[in-house]
């Protein structure tokens, strides 16, 4: 299926945002996992995961750590959608990923986030 029958077929769906998270050489099985997606319901568990780490703020691994019966590849698509939505806020600080030392970005709850202190 091509990206733009994809496309057309979003709009008969409720995920009207599937033909973004498939590529275009994406089988069809993965295309139609995509559009009965309710990202939505990803989106609020991922929110309420953020949310709990208040005011520390969490990174991509802390909350692929803790929602642990959800695989990395629901995760992290999660977090653009919620930082358009203006529920999850970032700005530059990071902190060392749990798995690896490079660093990740750090996510807060809206209502947690404070502007660092200089």
């Amino acid at each position: 299926m091509d990206y733009l029958l994809t496309k057309e077929k979003d709009n008969e769906m409720e995920n009207k945002y599937a033909y973004k998270m498939v590529r275009t050489t994406d089988p069809d099985t993965s295309i139609d996992s995509a559009i009965s997606l309710d990202p939505t319901k990803m989106e609020k568990i991922v929110l309420e995961a953020v949310s709990q780490f208040r005011e520390q703020g969490a990174t991509m691994s802390e909350i692929e750590r803790m929602l642990v019966t959800t695989h990395p590849a629901s995760i992290s698509p999660r977090f653009k959608p919620l930082i358009e939505k203006g529920l999850i806020r970032i700005d530059h600080r990071t902190r060392k990923g749990m798995r690896s030392n490079r660093q990740q970005r750090i996510h807060w709850a809206t209502e947690y986030y404070k502007e660092e202190e200089q």
